[in-house]
């Protein structure tokens, strides 16, 4: 479905452009039309593809293809979360949150420890807070929001979160991904 979208967009938007779903496309559509009338409220992929070949797309036929747009986000998200190292990933976070564009790399590590100070320097019983909210501000929830989503480990967060400022600056400059 995602081609069929991709390919009606194409033909709104540039004239010149190949336009066509590809034939091994448009038979998993066919082989799938009814489970795409089942999770797609009743659409018609004859009657889509009658829409594609003559017309442009209706109001059921845009609405299935952002639904289904929706769905293969999820499949990809679900896939990737899967096979994520999450504490390579969490490295990742921190490493952005404290990014610095100082031109000299000495520059760079003392203002990335000063950013690192600035939640590590607290006191270890005031810090998994600030740390919690550190890294809600790189994107991550307290909740699972989806089955799919990544949880990270609390002994994970409890080790770093009991690092000191240049144990945590060590670990993430370091080329071994283990926390210390």
């Amino acid at each position: 479905m995602i081609s069929v979208m991709i390919a009606w967009r194409k033909r709104a938007v540039h004239e010149e452009a190949d336009t066509e779903i590809n034939i091994c496309h448009r038979s998993v559509l066919q082989d799938a039309k009814a489970d795409i009338a089942v999770s797609y409220r009743g659409l018609s992929v004859d009657m889509m593809l009658d829409g594609f070949d003559n017309s442009a797309p209706t109001f059921k036929e845009i609405a299935s293809l952002i639904h289904a747009t929706g769905d293969f986000i999820r499949e990809l998200e679900s896939f990737q979360f899967q096979r994520l190292d999450t504490e390579r990933y969490l490295r990742g976070l921190i490493l952005e949150g404290i990014y610095s564009a100082e031109p000299t790399q000495a520059a760079r590590q003392a203002e990335m420890k000063q950013r690192l100070q600035g939640v590590w320097g607290k006191d270890i019983r005031d810090r998994p807070p600030v740390i919690s909210r550190f890294l809600q501000r790189q994107g991550l929830s307290q909740t699972k929001k989806y089955d799919y989503s990544v949880a990270f480990d609390d002994d994970l967060i409890s080790k770093i979160s009991h690092m000191r400022t240049s144990d945590i600056l060590d670990w993430l400059l370091s080329d071994d991904n283990s926390v210390v």
